[in-house]
C-alpha cells in the first residue's frame, strides 16, 4: 500500500506551524543578513525561521563575504535563492515538534557542493544536497530528505561527520524546473513525496522530534515552504511546551536569582573593571578601571566612599593611546612583600606597578618577536595578558610569563622574574598553543608548570612532557584553548589537561605524563573550554566546550572522565564561555550576546537565571534581536572575603554590579 500524507485531512485542515510567504513578498534583495538591523522582511514573510549555519558574533565579517539568501524573480514569481559559499540550514520550531509535514517548491541550480572544504563542513564530501532537514538536534545531528548529487533522492541521517543514507532511489534532477516536495513524519516512519508521488520511505527512531526546514549545500531556489501538523499533534506540542515550562520554573525556584548589588557613578569615558577585590590591601573593595580620554589611555584605581558611591581616586596612571596596553592586567603580589602589584605591557614596554599608588617597580623592553610569526628584529605583539605564576613554589617570588600568538596559534613563550629580568625563552615549532596558555601543578611537586596544550614546561623552561606525535597533528594545528586542574571527584585522581583543538577535536591529557587518555574527533571546530561545577548535584567539576566556524555554537559538557553529559546548540551566534561562581560551590555559564541566551545556564542546557527579564540591567546593556553586542561587555570579579562572583557592566555613567540573591 502506498502511504499518503494524512489522506483524511486536506492541507487547509492541518495546522500551520511555520510558513515562508514568498508569493506575497514584494521585497527583492538580501534576507537573513547577519548585519541587517531592519528585520521587517523577515518578521513579515519569514516569521519564526532562522539559519543555523551562520557566523558567531565575534567573527562577523565587516564586508559582504558572508552567507545570506536573496529574494529574486524567477519566471515571474518571487523565489528565495541560496548561492553563498556555505550551506543554508533554515529551520523553524524546537524539540517539541514531533509528527510534522514539510512542504516546499524547490529548484536545484547545481549538483555539486560548495568548495568550502574547511573546518567541520568538509565532511559533506561535495555531493550537492538540496531538500529538507528535520528532527534537528543541532547543525551536525539531524535527518535529511531530498536530492543528492543530481542523480538520486535520499533519506539520510547525519551524526557529526557521518552521513548515513537510510534509503535512496535513482532520480535525474532537471535543473530547469521546480519540484513540489513533501515529507511526512509519523513516529519512526518517514516518507518523501515528489510532485505528489511517493518515492521513498524508511523507519528510524533515533530522534523523536526537533526543528525542521530547508537545507542546501549548493545553489538552489525555493518558491515557498510550510510546516504543518494534525490538530492532535498541535495540541501535543502545546502540552510538551507547557510541561517544559513547568519543569524549568521548578528548577529556577531552587536557584538564587539576580539582584543589583550596587549601582555607582564612574568617571566619564571609563571602561569596565579590570580587576576588583584586594587590589589595595587596606581597601577590601577596590576597582581597577581602564579609561580612554583625550588621546590617552590609562588606569584608575578607585575605592568606595559610603555604601553606594565610588569616588575616591587612589591613583591615575596614563599612557599615550598609541601605546595602549593589552588588557586585562594581572594583579598579584609578585615579590611577596604583602602588597599586590599590577603587571602590564604596552607596545613598547613591560611594567610592574604598585597597586597601592601606581608607582613603577620594574620596567623592561618588549622582547623581539617570535621568529616563526614575525619578521626579524620586530617587537613581539604580546598576547592578551601577562601570566603571574609561582613556578618556583608558593614561598618564592612569582614569575611573569608572556606569549605571542597569531590567528593560527603560537610558538614562543617568555618568562621573567619578579624584577622583569628575562629567565628563559621557549620556542616550539610544531603542536602550537592557541589563544591562551595556562598554569597548574600537573606533576604534584608543589610548583606551577606552564601548560601550553600539547606540552608542559618547568620553572626553568625545560620540557616536562610533550603529547605523543605532536608534530603529526594535522597541518601542524594549534589548540585554541586549554584548562588544567583536578576535576574528578576522586581526590586521588591525577590532574587533567583538557585541550580543545579546533577541527582536531578535544584531547583529555594526563597531567603528570602528557599521555592522551581520551580523544574526541569529528565533532566540529571546538573553540573554547571552561571548567566548573555546572551539573549541580554531581561531585567533581565538568568541562564545558563550544564550537565555532563551520557549525557554530554547539555546546558539549563532559565529566572528568570524558563522558558526555549534555549536548545542544543554543544559538550559533554565541560561542563565548564565562564561568560564574553564582552561589556556594555552584557554577553557571554566563551568556550575554543575544536576548534568547542572555542569562546564566546550568550544565544541562537550561537558562536557570533569565537576565533578559531582569529589570536591574538598563536597556542600553540589553542585547538586541540581531545579536549585536551591547556597548560594553559584562565581566566577572570577586571582592575580598566573598565566596561568590559579581558581574559588572558599565553604561550611562554608572557601574552596575549584580549577583545572586542571598
Amino acid at each position: 500500500m502506498v502511504p499518503t500524507v494524512d489522506a483524511a485531512l486536506t492541507h487547509q485542515e492541518r495546522h500551520v506551524l511555520a510558513t515562508i510567504d514568498l508569493p506575497n513578498c514584494p521585497y527583492r534583495g538580501r534576507v537573513f543578513d547577519q548585519l541587517e538591523t531592519d528585520l521587517w522582511v523577515e518578521d513579515r514573510f519569514f516569521a519564526g525561521w532562522r539559519n543555523l549555519l551562520i557566523n558567531s558574533i565575534p567573527h562577523r565579517p565587516s564586508g559582504t563575504d558572508y552567507a545570506s539568501a536573496i529574494v529574486v524573480d524567477d519566471a515571474g514569481a518571487p523565489a528565495m535563492e541560496w548561492s553563498a559559499y556555505k550551506p543554508i540550514f533554515l529551520i523553524a520550531g524546537d524539540l517539541t515538534w514531533h509528527d510534522v509535514d514539510l512542504a516546499s517548491t524547490c529548484r536545484v541550480l547545481n549538483v555539486k557542493g560548495f568548495p568550502y572544504g574547511t573546518y567541520d563542513e568538509s565532511c559533506y564530501d561535495f555531493q550537492g544536497r538540496t531538500g529538507f532537514v528535520f528532527r534537528t538536534q543541532d547543525a551536525r545531528r539531524h535527518y535529511f530528505a531530498g536530492f543528492q548529487d543530481g542523480r538520486m533522492l535520499v533519506i539520510a541521517v547525519r551524526e557529526d561527520s557521518s552521513w548515513i543514507v537510510l534509503n535512496h532511489v535513482d532520480f535525474c534532477v532537471d535543473l530547469r524546473r521546480y519540484y513540489a516536495m513533501e515529507l511526512c513524519c509519523r513516529g519512526p516512519r518517514i516518507d518523501l513525496f515528489v510532485d505528489g508521488e511517493h518515492y521513498l520511505g524508511v523507519s528510524d527512531g533515533r530522534w523523536a522530534g526537533g526543528p525542521g526546514g530547508l537545507y542546501s549545500n549548493t545553489m538552489a531556489r525555493w518558491r515557498d515552504a510550510t510546516i504543518r501538523c494534525t490538530p492532535a499533534e498541535a495540541a501535543a506540542i502545546v502540552q510538551r511546551r507547557q510541561e517544559g515550562t513547568d519543569r524549568l520554573k521548578a528548577i529556577r525556584s531552587r536557584v538564587p536569582q539576580a539582584i543589583v548589588a550596587r549601582e555607582v557613578p564612574v568617571p566619564d569615558s571609563t571602561g569596565l573593571p579590570l580587576r576588583a577585590g584586594s587590589v589595595v590591601p587596606s581597601e577590601p573593595e577596590t576597582i581597577l578601571i581602564e579609561y580612554e580620554q583625550d588621546g590617552r589611555v590609562g588606569l584608575l584605581c578607585m575605592t568606595p566612599e559610603g555604601e553606594r558611591v565610588w569616588k575616591r581616586l587612589l591613583w591615575d596612571r596614563g599612557f599615550a593611546l598609541v601605546d595602549r596596553p593589552d588588557r586585562p592586567y594581572a594583579v598579584h603580589d609578585v615579590d611577596l612583600d604583602g602588597k599586590p602589584e599590577i603587571v602590564m605591557a604596552n607596545r613598547q614596554e613591560i611594567l610592574v606597578l604598585s597597586a597601592t599608588d601606581g608607582e613603577e617597580h620594574a620596567r623592561a623592553p618588549v622582547p623581539d618577536a617570535c621568529p616563526f610569526l614575525s619578521l626579524r628584529h620586530q617587537k613581539a605583539r604580546l598576547a592578551r595578558n601577562a601570566k603571574v605564576w609561582h613556578l618556583d613554589g608558593p614561598q618564592r617570588p612569582a614569575s611573569i610569563v608572556f606569549f605571542q600568538t597569531g590567528g593560527c596559534g603560537g610558538h614562543t613563550i617568555w618568562c621573567y622574574d619578579h624584577r622583569l629580568k628575562l629567565r628563559w625563552v621557549h620556542h616550539n615549532a610544531a603542536g602550537r598553543y592557541g589563544h591562551d596558555i595556562t598554569g597548574y601543578d600537573v606533576d604534584g611537586d608543589g610548583r606551577t608548570e606552564v601548560v601550553a596544550a600539547y606540552y608542559a614546561l618547568d620553572a626553568d623552561g625545560h620540557v616536562l612532557w610533550r603529547v605523543r606525535d605532536q608534530d603529526l597533528i594535522t597541518w601542524k594545528g594549534h589548540a585554541d584553548r586549554v584548562v588544567a586542574g583536578h576535576f574528578d571527584a576522586d581526590p586521588n585522581a591525577a590532574p587533567l589537561v583538557v585541550a580543545v583543538a579546533g577541527s582536531e577535536g578535544i584531547y583529555f591529557i594526563d597531567g603528570p605524563t602528557g599521555r592522551i587518555v581520551h580523544e574526541y574527533r569529528d565533532i566540529g571546530h571546538v573553540q573554547h573550554v571552561v571548567a566548573g561545577n555546572f551539573c549541580h548535584g554531581r561531585a567533581g567539576r565538568e568541562l564545558w566546550t563550544v564550537t565555532d566556524w563551520g557549525a557554530c555554537g554547539i555546546h558539549q559538557v563532559f565529566d572528568a572522565r570524558a563522558e558526555l553529559l549534555w549536548r545542544g546548540q543554543l544559538d550559533p551566534r554565541v560561542i563565548w564561555l564565562t564561568a560564574i561562581r553564582w552561589w556556594q560551590d555552584r557554577d553557571l555559564l554566563l551568556m550575554t550576546e543575544t536576548p534568547e541566551t542572555f542569562g546564566l545556564w546550568d550544565g544541562y542546557g537550561r537558562r536557570v537565571v533569565d537576565l533578559s527579564a531582569f529589570d536591574g540591567i538598563p536597556p542600553s546593556l540589553q542585547p538586541t534581536r540581531t545579536g549585536l553586542p551591547p556597548t560594553l561587555p559584562f565581566v566577572r570579579f570577586r571582592f575580598a572575603g566573598n565566596e561568590a562572583d559579581r558581574i559588572a557592566a558599565a553604561a550611562d555613567g554608572k557601574l552596575f554590579l549584580f549577583g545572586a540573591e542571598a
